[in-house]
């Protein structure tokens, strides 16, 4: 947080030191090779190792597991300042805790929500595609758009023409709230 205001300035903004969860508590990170591939979810290494390249796998091995104080997104806004139009939340499998996380503050003003999300389990214990579409449509979102996030090649099991194809395994996935007037 006190990089981010460094960096970039923070009159129309603000930081929190905290990561994000369904609610407020201590957790482990699994800190990545690639920071940006770290997440709460641990690498299915497993899995990613018998059906991807190493490219696909490799920047996700874990570095370090690290303690993280994490806060929901309803935690942090209890004091009502915060009017949010649009949520996007890309956290490497965490999206649905955190949304779950939001739900008051989704409930009261966020028109749009756009989320990474997973058709495998590229992160042990993550939620799916699948789960998150249904938690969305439970709270009063229904999504509009989906664009392929991530499509990888599959390791051959035996040996096969390459035809170009990949598997697809990330989507990012655009909500709008059931009750939002497009002016139409």
């Amino acid at each position: 947080a006190l990089r981010l205001s460094r960096e970039y300035d923070p009159k129309d903004r603000e930081y929190f030191p905290y990561g994000l969860w369904k609610e407020s508590t201590t957790i482990k990170l699994s800190y990545a090779e690639l920071p940006g591939n770290s997440s709460i979810h641990p690498p299915n290494m497993c899995e990613l190792k018998r059906l991807y390249p190493k490219k696909h796998w490799e920047t996700r091995s874990m570095k370090q597991e690290l303690e993280l104080e994490v806060k929901s997104i309803d935690d942090l806004t209890l004091s009502g300042e915060y009017d949010c139009d649009l949520l996007k939340v890309d956290t490497q499998g965490s999206e649905l805790e955190i949304i779950q996380g939001a739900e008051k503050l989704l409930k009261s003003s966020v028109s749009f929500v756009l989320l990474e999300s997973w058709t495998y389990e590229v992160h042990k214990g993550q939620a799916l595609s699948g789960q998150i579409m249904e938690w969305m449509n439970s709270i009063g979102f229904t999504l509009i758009r989906v664009h392929e996030g991530a499509k990888w090649h599959r390791t051959p099991i035996k040996e096969i023409e390459e035809r170009g194809l990949k598997t697809l395994v990330g989507l990012d996935l655009l909500f709008v709230r059931n009750t939002f007037d497009f002016g139409d």
